[in-house]
């Protein structure tokens, strides 16, 4: 039973379906949000669809990109192929490669996808992920959001080592899920990282698995994507039917679209507010999330969401028409 249904209890049931785009320019205006995306694109085609979202929507500025988890050479290569596609050049850095206490073999795999999405050029900074983070933000002093949509490992260093960052920055996090008995896959890679942001009395906002899988794709729009003239949609449409392949999945989901779409439009989501607990123990629990509500909480949670809306307005951002 939702407790906060925040934005969606006084809407129609088409209403903002029809008008998408005309709220982000009115809520928005003018000022696009700066934004740093963490990602370990790469292994999910969702990566690439939040990735596109952030480089084409008007509501965003893109600061930086970093890459967490495993070979995040390639990944940062890979983020680099969506930008360039996007038109856009921005600061991107590999980060972290493996989990804080259990580094493991599936590491050193190239990421799944790596052969057939676009591999593009970046410049290596020199820098670790929270090296871009503070220079992106000014060191702290400039207001920012950060969107994490891999393993929470980079984030949960920079809160042990410049917790000053966080001053003037908005964490999203797409990770967890609150009803499936098992570790949702962003806190299972690194459940010591999870457990670190959830417990820095920080306010961080989590779009649960138990929300984005609402929002799958029509099998008909990943056709149209994989056939446009828009180079970009068409590798993320091909990028989609690989995804389906190797996985053996029956749809694809673009969680980490969703998460960011939370950030740009969070009437389109109903929220609560508690406190989040990352099992670090029993083995058989490791990486479950257990979340307990309360108003005095630091953690924002996804419980709900207009579907319609959001696949709406992720498609016209990135440059489907209607």
């Amino acid at each position: 039973m939702l407790r906060d249904r925040t934005a969606l209890d006084h809407r129609g049931p088409h209403g903002i379906r029809a008008n998408a785009m005309k709220t982000a320019d009115k809520q928005h205006g003018s000022t696009p949000v700066p934004l740093l995306v963490d990602t370990d694109i790469g292994d999910n085609i969702d990566d690439s669809f939040a990735l596109a979202l952030a480089a084409r929507c008007t509501a965003t500025r893109l600061i930086g990109v970093t890459t967490v988890y495993g070979d995040t050479t390639t990944r940062a290569r890979l983020a680099a192929g969506v930008l360039e596609l996007c038109g856009l050049d921005c600061p991107i850095t590999p980060g972290c490669a493996v989990p804080l206490l259990e580094p493991t073999a599936k590491v050193e795999q190239p990421p799944l996808l790596a052969d057939c999405l676009p591999q593009g050029n970046f410049r290596p900074l020199g820098a670790s992920a929270v090296e871009l983070w503070s220079a992106a933000t000014e060191g702290g002093a400039m207001q920012a959001a950060l969107l994490c949509i891999g393993p929470l490992t980079n984030l949960a260093l920079a809160l042990r080592c410049r917790p000053d960052l966080f001053r003037m920055l908005q964490i999203l996090i797409m990770a967890g899920s609150l009803a499936c008995p098992v570790a949702e896959t962003n806190v299972r890679l690194d459940p010591e990282a999870a457990y670190i942001v959830v417990h820095a009395n920080v306010p961080v906002t989590v779009v649960p698995l138990d929300v984005t899988q609402r929002c799958a794709f029509e099998q008909a729009t990943i056709d149209r994507l994989a056939q446009h003239d828009d180079p970009l949609l068409r590798q993320l449409g091909r990028g989609s039917r690989q995804f389906l392949i190797r996985k053996d999945r029956a749809q694809v989901v673009p969680h980490d679209a969703v998460a960011l779409t939370a950030l740009l439009h969070p009437e389109w989501f109903a929220f609560e507010q508690g406190w989040l607990e990352v099992l670090l123990h029993p083995p058989s629990e490791r990486g479950r999330v257990v979340f307990r509500p309360g108003r005095s909480g630091p953690v924002t949670v996804a419980v709900d969401v207009d579907r319609a809306a959001v696949l709406d307005y992720m498609l016209q951002a990135i440059g489907v028409k209607p």
